[in-house]
């Protein structure tokens, strides 16, 4: 097998954490994957996909018991950043549309 996006025959089974994403939380699921070791693509058996949907249905239904493990932060600088940038893109939208 050789990887879709570098070419490369480099690719083995390996354990993973995948991510599911739920409210604001991110669940770390591991599974095995076939894996480029080149690139890091994943490739997944579509029994795989199906065993995360399940589990991502059953997580929401609270049938399947989670426990925190840590925190994700982000500093408040990259918020206003991202408000400032906005900002920034509706003026000149602005600016264009009345310079019309």
């Amino acid at each position: 097998m050789k990887c879709v996006i570098c070419k490369s025959e480099d690719i083995e089974l390996k354990k993973v954490d995948e991510e599911i994403k739920f409210e604001n939380d991110i669940i770390l699921v591991p599974i095995e994957v076939l894996v480029c070791n080149n690139c890091s693509e994943r490739y997944y058996e579509r029994k795989t996909i199906q065993q995360l949907e399940s589990i991502k249905e059953r997580i929401e239904k609270k049938e399947i018991p989670v426990e925190n493990i840590g925190k994700i932060l982000r500093p408040k600088v990259a918020y206003k950043l991202r408000q400032i940038v906005h900002t920034a893109a509706l003026v000149n939208q602005l600016s264009r549309e009345l310079a019309v």
